[in-house]
């Protein structure tokens, strides 16, 4: 990642998930050998996130990006030793997704999540 894209991030931002990984990597066997690559992938994240929020976006785009912070989302799993698993990613909370916050808040982490027709993301009556 280049530099200039986590300048755009608040230092206070760069402390909570220096904090995060910090408090992530206590026991991990890969304490040493991922961090830094953790702090970048936490800053992608944080900057397609971003990027996501643009109004101009097509659709199609957004969808691009929302692919692209699932495989950054598969990374850091990989990174904390965590097995690879869609069920806890938290989508919802992406920028654009307009899909039932609190709902799946409770499925979190189990097989199952709900989608609204009208989220830019993941409905299927959304027009470009």
């Amino acid at each position: 990642m280049k530099q200039g894209n986590i300048k755009r991030m608040g230092t206070s931002d760069l402390c909570k998930m220096h904090q995060l990984s910090e408090h992530f990597m206590m026991n991990s066997p890969n304490k040493a050998k991922y961090i830094n690559e953790i702090i970048d992938l936490m800053a992608l994240k944080y900057y397609l996130n971003g990027l996501a929020g643009n109004v101009y976006l097509t659709n199609q785009k957004l969808k691009e990006i929302h692919r692209d912070l699932h495989y950054v989302e598969f990374s850091l799993q990989k990174c904390f030793g965590f097995p690879e698993d869609i069920n806890y990613h938290r989508f919802w909370e992406w920028q654009k997704c307009c899909c039932p916050i609190f709902d799946n808040m409770d499925l979190w982490g189990l097989d199952q999540s709900i989608h609204s027709n009208l989220c830019p993301i993941h409905g299927d009556k959304i027009n470009d």
